[in-house]
């Protein structure tokens, strides 16, 4: 089983509070800059976020390969739990995970407050509480991101 989580902090939470599996933060943020899908992904990103944070560009590259392959190998790991909260930034990386992750076996964790917010048990509890991710809510997102990853779709 593996969690993904959207961002360190409650990829760290929920290691430290004992849930089963491994916990790794998705650490992107694609409601910022250019998201071009196809071979092209990992170098529009990569210059995107490095503008954008002021980040060094082979420092921001490497870390995004890094983490695509991670992407890559996640449905071999069983279960990938995905853990987001109700907020735009969330729900589009939601949508490009679901996208991208296909016939996985998926389960997600949809909570309307900040996850950090949980201590441990709360944090037991939305895991125990998260539902598989059915088959029609994952076409959905197959629709929905070429659009969200359209070059006339305007980001800040």
């Amino acid at each position: 089983m593996i969690h993904i989580h959207n961002g360190d902090l409650v990829a760290s939470l929920a290691l430290r509070s004992g849930i089963l599996g491994d916990h790794v933060a998705f650490r992107e943020s694609l409601v910022t800059g250019a998201v071009t899908p196809g071979d092209a992904w990992t170098e529009t990103r990569a210059h995107a976020l490095a503008a954008r944070y002021n980040e060094d560009l082979l420092r921001t590259r490497t870390s995004l390969i890094e983490q695509e392959q991670l992407l890559d190998d996640a449905p071999a790991k069983g279960e990938v739990v995905l853990w987001f909260e109700h907020d735009l930034f969330c729900l589009t990386h939601l949508v490009y995970l679901l996208q991208r992750f296909g016939d996985a076996r998926l389960s997600l964790v949809w909570c309307p407050l900040p996850l950090s917010e949980n201590d441990d048990r709360g944090l037991h509890l939305l895991f125990e509480s998260r539902a598989a991710v059915t088959p029609a809510t994952a076409r959905s997102p197959k629709s929905t991101w070429p659009s969200l990853s359209a070059s006339t779709y305007t980001r800040p």
